[in-house]
């Protein structure tokens, strides 16, 4: 019986590929070979960069466990060049340097020659000296959203992230150098002046109560790691780098905390605060300085 449903079974396999191999039908699963799928994408990539004439602002956490991320704006030429600044540091008139949209093990940007991003990888960073902050000039395509492009970065694909937005501006060289000034001004107000406590606070205010975390911000590393000691005993403790926009900042990996998400603020002057985007009402607070000090602000 044995032998018997060997035999049966290997005439079904014969007759399976028999059947396959004369489909009249003549059905293909795909249609092109995965090289082929691959040039394809990467055609679309470069015709998405380049579709843009006032290019994209992008916003780079080389490794959002470790370190917060920069603005850039970018805009992509036909010619291969790209044209670029960055709120990395006060040298932010635009460089012009070389790029490409290459085939790797999947669709990937590069940026062949140096330009402000290459600024991130820089071990002798002060402060971060030997490290920088682990960046790269290769990026792995991952997704387009409505025209909002993501890349993972290649070192750090797990924490490390490339996101280009059109910018919408109408005159690139102007409005790109005045934003990345604007951004790396931002910087500034998260920390203490002379004017507030040097201790800095992040308080939570929700309908539960008010939530004062150690803030403890590393402004080298543009990295903060907020702890509470809650009435339970238990020890609350969150990490985030920050990005800073124009007329606020960015925090990545977003908080959570108890029912409530915060990624994206806007920084009041009135105040002196930062103030959450989304949340509709201003139960939640968020600030720093102690006693007579400014401060973040969540609502």
């Amino acid at each position: 019986m044995k032998k018997i449903q060997i035999k049966f079974w290997l005439i079904c396999l014969i007759g399976i590929c028999y059947f396959s191999c004369n489909n009249d039908d003549g059905d293909v699963l795909f249609t092109e070979s995965p090289a082929e799928r691959i040039a394809k994408r990467n055609s679309e990539l470069l015709g998405l960069l380049t579709s843009e004439s006032q290019g994209y602002k992008a916003v780079y956490f080389t490794k959002n466990d470790e370190f917060g991320g920069f603005t850039y704006y970018m805009k992509f030429n036909e010619n291969g060049t790209v044209t670029m600044t960055s709120d990395f540091d006060a040298e932010t008139a635009i460089e012009s340097s070389s790029y490409e949209v290459r085939l790797g093990t999947t669709n990937e940007l590069v940026f062949t020659t140096r330009n402000h991003i290459q600024k991130v990888s820089n071990p002798s960073f002060s402060g971060l000296v030997g490290t920088g902050f682990k960046g790269t000039s290769v990026f792995q395509y991952f997704s387009n959203d409505n025209g909002v492009l993501t890349f993972k970065d290649v070192r750090n694909s797990e924490s490390g992230f490339l996101v280009l937005t059109p910018t919408g501006f109408s005159d690139f060289d102007t409005e790109s150098v005045l934003k990345a000034e604007a951004s790396l001004a931002q910087r500034q107000n998260i920390l203490p002046t002379v004017t507030t406590s040097v201790f800095q606070l992040l308080s939570i205010q929700n309908p539960n109560g008010i939530f004062n975390f150690d803030f403890n911000y590393d402004s080298v590393r543009l990295y903060a790691s907020p702890r509470i000691a809650l009435d339970n005993g238990e020890v609350a403790e969150f990490n985030f780098g920050l990005s800073f926009t124009e007329d606020g900042l960015f925090i990545s990996p977003s908080l959570d905390f108890q029912g409530e998400t915060y990624q994206n603020f806007i920084y009041d002057t009135a105040s002196v605060s930062y103030t959450h985007l989304t949340l509709p009402t201003m139960s939640t607070t968020w600030r720093w300085g102690g006693c007579g000090g400014g401060g973040w602000g969540g609502g």
